[in-house]
């Protein structure tokens, strides 16, 4: 467990500063004289602990620079003047910039699924319910179950008769 102390969150806190004012993390790091995963990793811990309004302002300030990085990096590659390995560079900073923003806007978060397993007996027993709802709107009882019949052909049967009989 992480130990709290005041220093330490005023050291997050200097951090969400210095990224408002677009220092970079290396910059940060030299500043406070940490290295530059450190300050990665307060950063995380100060994002998790900024109240949801204030941290929905700094995902906004924090997609404007993104935005503004990348509109900078395209004209530098697309620009046929210089040269094919500067051009190069800013397509791979331009990839970083877009996987922070894909952080930023949750897309790599995983997927979560639920999956439920419906077992035969579940099914019968929701025929079985259907069928009781069909009689207790006056539909007519199904005829008595023939053994090789699947159930879901009784409760068909027993809408079809149900739909017959409230046919003027």
């Amino acid at each position: 467990m992480t130990r709290r102390t005041p220093e330490g969150a005023e050291k997050r806190q200097r951090i969400i500063e210095m990224r408002r004012n677009r220092m970079t993390q290396d910059e940060i790091a030299r500043t406070l004289g940490i290295s530059q995963p450190r300050v990665s990793q307060l950063y995380a811990e100060a994002i998790r602990e900024l109240p949801s309004p204030t941290l929905e302002q700094h995902r906004k300030e924090e997609m404007e620079l993104a935005d503004a990085a990348t509109q900078d990096l395209l004209l530098l590659a697309r620009d046929s003047r210089l040269s094919a390995r500067t051009r190069i560079e800013a397509w791979r900073t331009l990839c970083s910039w877009a996987e922070r923003k894909s952080r930023l806007l949750g897309l790599d978060e995983p997927v979560r699924t639920r999956q439920e397993v419906i077992t035969g007996s579940v099914v019968d027993a929701e025929i079985e319910r259907l069928i009781t709802e069909i009689l207790a709107a006056g539909g007519t009882p199904p005829d008595p179950p023939d053994p090789s019949q699947p159930p879901i052909e009784i409760l068909r049967e027993a809408q079809a008769r149900t739909q017959r009989d409230w046919q003027p």
